[in-house]
């Protein structure tokens, strides 16, 4: 059925309706994130102990052959990367322990970002949902493939990239197309790209899209180091002088996405609303292929803008990719804050962030993250802070450019009703994605319900799992403005 947005050429907006997260640190719901966000905090720490043999891999010399130059990241601790409730999940013990962690992490983001969005879970089953999962690292499988005697069915399934986004599907028994990405560090905010395009184009109705990222072992870590493209104190020091590499991390996030006008005929809970988006190569704009493109990401953006509808003047926020490394700040703080500069003065800055200064690089969930920032960037009306952050970068000419950085907590302007914001992320290949997103119009108000007692109703398969489902609903509850008739209601549908 053509909406009205087809009728006049345009792309109808996408809501985000549900976020499923997790990052180290018991980072396990986007209301923790968010306080962690605004707290000015970083999960970065040392690499776990057993994780690698750091006592023979570390070297503080650079450049020393097979060494890492850096000891830190943001890693799961070892009882976090193995907790998995695989019977839940209706998984055999055999085949659980061939799966590979980062495919359990889009299982368990993906339930969560279901619930999140009030969806039950059961109404879903058989319906044309569609499942569009980034992901890079094959760190499990190389370790799985390794003991040839022990290799079987549930090895292959359990590790190839190809299953991940299939086990999504097969599990909520979801109909429509499933689709696992590598573009590298873009891989999670090109499949929302996409996932974005099937909503539009009218192939499915729901989409769940996101992405996942585990350091499993340290060849990248010693490849990249040689590089000297690893922060060798662990701190991702975007937009600074200092900036001197970026700090690998772990965590998955997942978003449920829904057609606008669906989405508020349904009266879900709107984060932020997604404008318009594109996809791009950088071609041959970098000095080398694997050297960021002034010209590719200056024509990513203005596409992403034409399709949005927007012009640069209207721009509150943008989450740049923001990895910390001197270059790479460079190309992209001034191809941003060039085109902002053709239109808006120094004098009207458009505030510029990123999450990996607090989580480091997720690589192939960088974008998703970065997504998830901004949607509760929209949503709750503010900025966290940008840390590390001591003297700009020389190389980006700060005086010309209406761009700032944030070092404390700030408010977000908005442009009329709403505010407008921006999403980047890179790949190494020179794969770039952005994404536009407004904050959500304000609807008016419901009439307002007698005030009563209200049966809220909570179920688990163990009661372990009741009393974690209990204190989570007692974080919401103390954390966010909801009515009680409105929590009481999701409870029922969802138990």
């Amino acid at each position: 059925m053509m909406t009205d947005f087809q009728s006049k050429g345009q792309q109808e907006p996408i809501a985000i309706i549900g976020i499923g997260c997790r990052f180290p640190g018991q980072l396990d719901t986007p209301a923790a994130l968010w306080r962690f966000l605004q707290a000015g905090q970083t999960n970065v720490a040392e690499i776990p102990a057993g994780r690698f043999p750091l006592d023979t891999l570390y070297d503080s010399e650079p450049g020393r052959s097979g060494r890492m130059q850096t000891r830190w990241g943001a890693y799961f601790t070892p009882a976090e990367l193995e907790a998995f409730d695989y019977g839940f999940f209706g998984i055999a013990p055999r085949e659980a322990a061939r799966l590979d962690p980062q495919q359990r992490l889009l299982l368990e983001t993906s339930w969560q970002a279901v619930a999140d969005a009030g969806l039950p879970v059961e109404q879903l089953a058989g319906s044309d949902t569609a499942v569009y999962a980034g992901l890079w690292a094959d760190d499990f499988e190389a370790r799985l493939f390794g003991d040839i005697d022990g290799l079987d069915l549930y090895a292959t399934t359990g590790s190839g990239r190809y299953a991940a986004a299939g086990r999504l599907s097969y599990f909520f028994f979801f109909f429509f197309s499933c689709l696992t990405f590598d573009t590298a560090c873009s891989s999670s905010l090109v499949a929302i790209h996409l996932a974005c395009k099937a909503l539009q184009a009218g192939e499915c109705e729901l989409a769940l899209a996101g992405g996942v990222n585990l350091i499993l072992q340290p060849q990248i870590t010693v490849a990249y180091s040689q590089a000297g493209m690893m922060a060798p104190d662990g701190r991702c020091k975007f937009g600074d002088a200092a900036a001197d590499g970026y700090v690998r991390s772990e965590g998955a996030g997942m978003v449920v996405l829904k057609r606008l006008s669906q989405a508020v005929t349904d009266g879900d809970r709107i984060y932020a609303t997604i404008l318009g988006s594109a996809v791009n190569n950088d071609g041959q704009s970098g000095k080398h292929f694997v050297t960021p493109g002034l010209e590719g990401q200056s024509r990513l953006l203005r596409q992403s803008w034409e399709r949005a509808s927007i012009n640069p003047t209207q721009l509150n926020y943008v989450e740049a990719h923001g990895t910390g490394t001197r270059v790479g700040d460079r190309v992209e703080l001034t191809a941003l804050g060039t085109l902002l500069a053709a239109e808006r003065s120094v004098a009207d800055p458009c505030l510029v962030g990123s999450i990996k200064v607090n989580l480091g690089h997720l690589e192939a969930a960088a974008g998703v993250a970065g997504l998830i920032k901004a949607a509760l960037v929209a949503y709750h009306g503010a900025v966290p802070p940008t840390l590390h952050l001591q003297q700009p970068n020389p190389s980006v000419a700060w005086a010309e450019l209406p761009l700032k950085l944030p070092l404390e907590n700030s408010r977000l302007s908005q442009t009329g009703e709403r505010a407008y914001l921006g999403v980047t992320s890179f790949g190494i290949s020179g794969t770039n994605a952005h994404v536009v997103l407004a904050s959500q119009l304000p609807l008016a108000p419901a009439a307002p319900l007698a005030a009563r007692r209200r049966l809220i109703t909570l179920s688990a398969r163990t009661s372990e799992a009741l009393a974690d489902v209990a204190f989570h609903l007692q974080e919401h509850i103390a954390t966010e403005e909801m009515a009680l008739a409105d929590i009481a209601y999701t409870t029922s549908q969802r138990s």
